[in-house]
């Protein structure tokens, strides 16, 4: 993250039973970035069709936040299937990851603001900068084995 984030803990109620979630956030000028799991005392990530956990979880994003998905792939970190997901709402657009890994329910995410330039290069350059910098955060997510 490009500066000092606030840790948090909370419960969740899931699907899969109770969690918890830790979760580092930070907002900045510019963008709104944050990371986390859960661990949920279940093995998600066999507990049924990795694609199937991926899609509900997806989707219940989507259902939050009121939003439209733009982009979805598959993806994975070290093997472990994951979803990179992109969620355009009213005022701006998420670009968020997710991972299962054995009981951990892993996230990244980072929110910008839509930005309206003067002229509709201007508008997409920012977009694409936008892009850029969210990219940056999010490719640098590893599993650490902790």
């Amino acid at each position: 993250m490009p500066g000092i984030p606030k840790e948090m803990s909370q419960p969740v109620e899931t699907k899969a039973g109770s969690a918890t979630m830790k979760l580092w956030a930070l907002k900045t000028v510019a963008a709104e970035y944050s990371a986390g799991y859960m661990t949920l005392g279940k093995d998600i990530e066999s507990l049924q069709s990795s694609k199937k956990t991926l899609d509900a979880l997806r989707d219940r994003i989507v259902a939050k936040e009121k939003g439209k998905i733009v982009d979805d792939q598959e993806i994975s970190a070290e093997g472990h299937p994951g979803r990179a997901v992109v969620i355009e709402v009213s005022d701006g657009i998420f670009r968020d990851r997710y991972y299962l890994v054995g009981e951990r329910f892993y996230f990244a995410s980072v929110f910008m603001s839509k930005y309206k330039a003067a002229s509709e290069a201007d508008t997409e350059g920012i977009r694409k900068s936008q892009e850029e910098v969210a990219n940056r955060f999010l490719n640098s997510f590893r599993l650490t084995g902790k």
